[in-house]
């Protein structure tokens, strides 16, 4: 993946539109009061802060993805998940 996709795709981890709006994921689940949300806020937060490991994280944000309800972008980040480790593991390999 090129320099400029990886930071693209981290500038916009986050961010959703919601209702016309560009919003960030993270506010959008704030705003949640259901039980579920809520434990995935207190998830989302301890992988705002970097407290779990990075493969965690990218679960975490694809299963907010499909819970609501951004499956084209839930779908593009899942094949950029799944492909990431190849490319990394070809580029190590010299192919």
């Amino acid at each position: 993946m090129s320099k400029t996709a990886n930071s693209e795709r981290k500038r916009r981890r986050f961010e959703v539109e919601w209702e016309g709006e560009d919003v960030d994921l993270r506010t959008r689940v704030l705003m949640s009061d259901s039980y579920t949300t809520a434990r995935y806020r207190m998830l989302m937060i301890s992988a705002i802060r970097k407290d779990i490991s990075d493969e965690f994280k990218q679960l975490l944000e694809l299963q907010m993805k499909v819970k609501f309800g951004e499956y084209d972008d839930a779908i593009s980040y899942l094949n950029e998940v799944l492909v990431e480790p190849f490319v990394n593991r070809d580029l190590q390999n010299g192919l």
